[in-house]
């Protein structure tokens, strides 16, 4: 359990997927722009992500997130979905 209440498990992935995204930015912005360019990335990076972790931040900013990008999860499900379903089963039915 953390301090908040609740379990790991329950946002483990996201914090895996923010690491990976950070390496990523930092690598891409290394090879094309150099060493200052990805410094200035992952400190600001980890500077947005510091404060709205912190309980600085208001909880209503954060929902507001959360909620700003449900639209764009399911969109890219559906669409995914029907691309996959299209490609791979159209033929059949």
């Amino acid at each position: 359990m953390t301090t908040a209440g609740y379990c790991f498990s329950s946002y483990g992935e996201a914090v895996f997927l923010m690491l990976q995204s950070l390496i990523i930015g930092i690598l891409i912005l290394f090879y094309t722009h150099g060493y200052r360019a990805s410094a200035a990335y992952a400190a600001v990076y980890i500077g947005v992500l510091s404060y709205l972790l912190s309980p600085a931040a208001p909880m209503l900013l954060v929902w507001a997130m959360q909620m700003s990008v449900m639209p764009l999860i399911a969109s890219s499900r559906v669409r995914f979905s029907h691309s996959v379903n299209f490609c791979f089963f159209g033929d059949l039915f």
